[in-house]
């Protein structure tokens, strides 16, 4: 406040000269009255004015000083937290005038937690240890009060990951995406050699003429639904072979993806690239014996939620090898015919370790290995409808497949306690499967066009699944 006096000639002069200010206050010379009271009380003094012209004029105050209004923090303590857990406590002040505002004054909070002004602290700690720091509450009017506090935070409170649900249908499905990717390749493959080897055909005119080399391509696509989740996977392969004598040897290169969402929370997406030799061996006029063997090395891609919007990432490589053996005939009736076929399959797979994104809930998963086999059965039925352009074929096929894989182990830790490890088992499974496709075969100006929709029914996970492939075949 200022001190003014009146009468007489300015500029004026002002001093305390009798009694005495409160402690924090201070009088300056232009009769600025300022500072902060430290002390509550009743203070008396006399404050002299003086002229430019040495006339002087006095005054008596009395200051009365109230007790500060100091805010007191509530809670006065913290419970104790623990890291990957989420945490939330809410300040209060009493005393003083409502709304509050709240501030850290001192030291840090713990990662993880935010403080809002309205007094909430809440977050998910990531990091154990002790953290003292001090909260500053404030009112409209200015009244303030701070609490110091400290707040532990513990080590994560952690499950046996080998009950978590994201992590079992993790490690589940890597391993039969990683059998899916050689499964779909060896089909594109047995495909082809289900089909007539003989390299030379005689046309109306009596001629006959031979290509020996043919090149292919077939791509499928896949959806399947099934109570704990959905996957979409695919393939493309293409390949070239040539006939010598009643045999045909060549090779074919592949892609696929599989991406996997399941229920719990667990998300896969799985690339894939696949190298193949394959042949067949005419047994007569019928049936033909055939082979085929390959690797597919793997880019396996996960997220894992772990509540919420939080989730950890993890890369993981591998690669699986893989032969079939089988047995393929065609009976033809006319125009039409009915090709039987039977096949074993075979295939190793190894998972390298990885690591996910750090985070206190993290895992380190050490090397799996796993093999699986099939035993498949079908049939195709066909008819040949001859036109000016060429052949139009319609198909019918139906396959039994019966799939079973090894039981397997994967080791597991959480990244900071490396020495304590857990094993997830897997079991032996044994899974079947019925396919029945639909399709259609065009034939003209030597190119075979091919599209196929199927749809399937697993005995395993009852299952509702579509595929549509198509391929393409041209002979030189």
């Amino acid at each position: 406040m200022s001190i003014v006096a009146t009468g007489g000639t300015g500029p004026y002069t002002y001093a305390i000269t009798t009694g005495a200010l409160p402690a924090g206050l201070v009088l300056a010379a232009d009769g600025t009255l300022s500072g902060t009271p430290a002390t509550a009380g009743n203070y008396t003094f006399t404050v002299t004015a003086t002229g430019s012209d040495t006339n002087f004029g006095t005054r008596n105050y009395t200051l009365a000083v109230a007790q500060a209004i100091v805010l007191d923090i509530t809670p006065g303590t913290l419970s104790d937290g623990h890291a990957a857990s989420p945490y939330a406590v809410s300040f209060g002040a009493t005393g003083g005038t409502a709304p509050y505002a709240f501030t850290v004054d001192d030291g840090a909070l713990p990662p993880g937690l935010v403080l809002a002004s309205d007094g909430t602290l809440s977050g998910t700690p990531t990091t154990a240890g002790t953290y003292t720091f001090a909260i500053r509450g404030e009112d409209d009017a200015g009244h303030a009060g701070v609490r110091s506090f400290t707040l532990i935070i513990g080590a994560a409170l952690r499950a046996d990951p080998t009950t978590i649900p994201t992590v079992i249908d993790g490690v589940r499905e890597q391993v039969a995406a990683a059998g899916r990717a050689g499964e779909m390749q060896m089909r594109h493959v047995f495909d082809r050699l289900a089909s007539p080897t003989d390299p030379c055909k005689t046309n109306d005119d009596g001629e006959t003429k031979c290509k020996r080399v043919e090149a292919w391509a077939t791509g499928t696509h896949e959806q399947d639904y099934g109570a704990n989740g959905n996957s979409t996977l695919g393939a493309f392969t293409v390949g070239a072979d040539a006939a010598f004598g009643k045999a045909r040897i060549g090779a074919a290169f592949g892609t696929g993806w599989d991406v996997a969402e399941r229920i719990s929370g667990y998300r896969g997406d799985v690339d894939n690239t696949t190298w193949m030799l394959y042949g067949r061996v005419a047994l007569g006029s019928v049936f033909g014996l055939e082979a085929v063997a390959g690797r597919s090395d793997l880019d396996l891609d996960s997220r894992r939620f772990l509540g919420g919007s939080e989730a950890v990432l993890g890369q993981r490589e591998g690669d699986t090898t893989f032969a079939g053996i089988g047995v393929s005939g065609q009976w033809m009736f006319g125009e039409g015919g009915i090709g039987p076929y039977v096949r074993y399959e075979r295939a190793r797979t190894t998972l390298d370790g990885y690591t996910e994104s750090a985070n206190a809930l993290a895992l380190q998963y050490g090397r799996l290995e796993t093999r699986n086999s099939a035993l498949v059965a079908g049939a195709e039925a066909f008819y040949g409808i001859r036109y000016g352009w060429g052949t139009l074929t319609p198909k019918v096929r139906v396959e039994y497949r019966d799939r079973s894989v090894r039981a397997a182990n994967q080791a597991m830790w959480y990244l900071d306690t490396p020495g304590t490890q857990y094993v997830l088992g897997l079991p032996g499974m044994d899974d079947r499967t019925a396919l029945a496709t639909f399709g259609i075969e065009a034939v003209f100006r030597g190119l075979t066009l091919t599209l196929e929709y199927g749809s399937a029914g697993s005995a395993g996970d009852w299952f509702d699944g579509q595929s549509l492939r198509f391929g393409l075949r041209a002979g030189f």
